[in-house]
């Protein structure tokens, strides 16, 4: 079981940080350009060693038939190209996502009101250090650049005592 897990396989990297973005009704398009959006943000601005999975990253087999033969393509769930593209439908997306059960109840709520966003930290840092980076990140309380000694030194006090995780939240965005 466990023990076997961490001290015969030496795999101590603790799970992933869901972020879970919340709606108070079904998903739409917009929904789904935002969680396109938001994973990349992530992907930009946390550590390069962080990773982010999200339906915008996760690869499904998909068969395009346009050409007159069948052709395997591998394309993510949340694809911007594809969502405003004049066939696209949500119906038939709902049905495409809940063909694997590994995506359906995990990435999306099978409800379709909540996406979520894993975030895996660095094997080499630890959980404080990790829930710090992940909070700045996600609340845009970012170091001033080319600040005095003061600003510098105010700013990392303020991060190293801040306990409040709100993240930044704009009109109409989904609940975090």
């Amino acid at each position: 079981g466990i023990k076997h897990v961490r001290d015969v396989l030496h795999y101590d990297t603790p799970g992933p940080i869901p972020a879970v973005l919340t709606r108070n009704r079904e998903l739409n398009k917009k929904d789904l350009l935002f969680l396109a959006e938001y994973t990349d943000y992530l992907k930009q601005h946390l550590s390069p060693e962080w990773k982010v999975s999200s339906l915008a990253n996760y690869k499904a087999r998909m068969w395009d038939e346009s050409w007159g033969e069948k052709i395997e393509m591998w394309s993510s769930y949340v694809n911007p190209l594809l969502l405003t593209a004049d066939g696209f439908s949500m119906d038939a997306w709902k049905e495409f996502v809940c063909e694997n059960p590994a995506v359906c109840g995990k990435y999306v709520s099978k409800d379709f009101k909540q996406l979520t966003i894993f975030l895996g930290p660095p094997k080499e840092m630890n959980q404080f250090e990790a829930i710090r980076e992940l909070r700045r990140v996600m609340q845009r309380n970012y170091p001033p650049e080319n600040g005095t000694w003061f600003q510098n030194a105010r700013y990392y006090a303020l991060d190293y005592l801040d306990t409040d995780f709100v993240p930044y939240h704009e009109e109409g965005w989904p609940e975090i």
